[in-house]
């Protein structure tokens, strides 16, 4: 302990929240995290949207694009996610997977490939209800696919964040995702709720309110991985 007992602490009396461990989701810290992030960052954030999108739309155009370039794009941008909500986001985060191509192409494709199958078992009754005609069997699954989406998907999608950032396995990513979410389901739910909550208030505030809402609720979403898994060493 210093002899001079007005000397500043030697070391910070709160750990910066990108550098902890990693554990508890805290949807208020996470929120406020998003808000300050998107208004600080609002000029590249929107000139990144334009960018990806018109990019996004190019290759989609080429048919062939879809499978092998939008899969490379959507890593850049959780890249350039993260990267904004540390204070560092550029607009050439979007194209950082092109540099491993074959690497990011190939775990990417595998991720949404589980990602789709997963989502699409939450849909199976409703699917059922659709070819039957059954009235009933709809209703069950409006009711199952809107508990997965919340419950299911929310924690799930966590799992992309584990592969651009920890460079994790497909499979691995998604078992670490629902591992470390295990006992925050509720957490997960109530934070789908603030997405939807968010993006109607956005559409609200005459439409072009839009922009900085999905702003917000992406940079949400980063930040709660955040939360949950900490920074990466690589980072």
């Amino acid at each position: 302990m210093s002899d001079d007992r007005y000397a500043p602490p030697s070391a910070p009396l709160v750990e910066p929240l990108s550098e902890r461990a990693g554990g508890r989701i805290d949807l208020g810290e996470a929120f406020s995290q998003a808000w300050s992030a998107t208004w600080a960052n609002f000029g590249v954030l929107l000139l990144a949207s334009v960018v990806g999108i018109a990019v996004g739309l190019l290759a989609a155009f080429t048919v062939v694009g879809i499978v092998f370039v939008l899969p490379v794009l959507s890593y850049g941008g959780f890249r350039f996610t993260l990267n904004v909500l540390d204070g560092r986001g550029e607009v050439a985060d979007l194209f950082s997977g092109f540099s491993d191509y074959g690497r990011v192409l190939r775990q990417m494709l595998v991720l949404t490939l589980l990602i789709v199958a997963i989502g699409l078992a939450g849909q199976s009754i409703d699917l059922l209800g659709r070819a039957t005609h059954s009235g009933l069997l709809l209703a069950l699954g409006g009711v199952v696919n809107l508990v997965w989406q919340f419950f299911v998907m929310m924690r799930v999608n966590f799992a992309t964040y584990y592969v651009v950032d920890r460079g994790m396995a497909p499979v691995d990513a998604l078992r670490t995702a629902w591992a470390r979410t295990a006992d925050q389901k509720l957490t997960c739910a109530v934070m789908g709720l603030l997405f939807a909550l968010i993006l109607l208030v956005g559409f609200a505030a005459l439409v072009i309110g839009l922009i900085p809402a999905m702003m917000v609720a992406v940079l949400l979403q980063a930040a709660a991985y955040r939360q949950l898994a900490g920074r990466s060493a690589a980072a």
